[in-house]
């Protein structure tokens, strides 16, 4: 069995033969024990989830009775044997890494930012755009979202733009600028308040030769920052602006893209902020 929640919720069976899921409750019940996927889940848990504005007095029945059918749906030739557990005070579905695109996304990303630390840019980036290859839209697309899914859904989402990130560090670095410019654009458009993706953006213009339009992503991520925050870019961008003024040439070294690794740029802009690094 597959199993894919970064974009719409699909299932497909060892067939490969697409199993729908099309009632919202059942959609919600599956994503909810996707997304705790090896964990117990606890009865009043799925209740909250799909009850968030009102329990009924049947609440307990109806869940067993969603249960039942999802297991129908995974498993419709013999329900029991559904890859669903009941256990005491809640439910469990048992998961391998390589059923679920969440858990095999988080293991790439997680190995491309490691080759990235270590130097290895070229595995680096494999790593990272098999990761990224996983992604076919929002987090949990079309699923009915509680509020614990809707954080689940944006802390996804949030690893995509930090894989999306990585992946620019290490294009940069191997000197792929034209690379960048060209595929990070519509990122920042969606990502108005991400400074980093902001920086390697203006830093993949000025060696493509395009300084004029690295000055003017400036311009537009001050006055995003201005408008929704009321702040002003932080050091590390301003410095990568002034640098881009003076026209320095170091700024065409592709190593010089380290000063947009996530760790370094994290530190610095908490730093500038609030007078401390993480």
């Amino acid at each position: 069995m597959k199993y894919r929640v970064l974009g719409p919720l699909e299932v497909c069976a060892v067939t490969g033969e697409r199993i729908s899921i099309a009632r919202p409750k059942h959609r919600q019940l599956l994503a909810t024990l996707l997304l705790s996927h090896n964990a117990v889940v606890t009865t009043d848990h799925l209740i909250e989830n799909l009850w968030e504005d009102g329990q009924p007095n049947t609440a307990r029945g109806l869940l067993k009775t969603y249960i039942w059918g999802v297991r129908r749906l995974l498993s419709p030739r013999d329900p029991t044997v559904a890859p669903i557990e009941t256990l005491i005070g809640g439910y469990r579905m048992p998961v391998d890494t390589s059923e679920l695109d969440l858990l095999v996304f988080s293991k790439l990303a997680k190995e491309g930012r490691e080759l990235l630390r270590g130097g290895h840019l070229d595995a680096a980036d494999d790593a990272l755009r098999r990761a990224l290859s996983l992604w076919r839209g929002p987090a949990l697309q079309g699923v009915p979202k509680s509020w614990s899914l809707i954080d689940a859904a944006a802390n996804l989402d949030e690893e995509r733009l930090n894989a999306v990130e990585d992946w620019a560090e290490v294009r940069l670095t191997l000197g792929c600028h034209v690379d960048v410019a060209g595929q990070l654009r519509p990122w920042v458009r969606a990502n108005p308040l991400r400074e980093r993706l902001w920086g390697q953006l203006m830093l993949a213009l000025y060696r493509s030769g395009r300084r004029g339009e690295a000055l003017q992503m400036f311009h537009e991520l001050r006055r995003e920052l201005d408008d929704e925050l009321g702040i002003a870019p932080s050091d590390p961008v301003r410095n990568l602006h002034e640098q881009i003024l003076r026209g320095e040439p170091g700024l065409l070294v592709p190593g010089s893209a380290s000063l947009y690794s996530r760790a370094d740029t994290r530190e610095a802009l908490v730093s500038s902020r609030y007078g401390q690094s993480l």
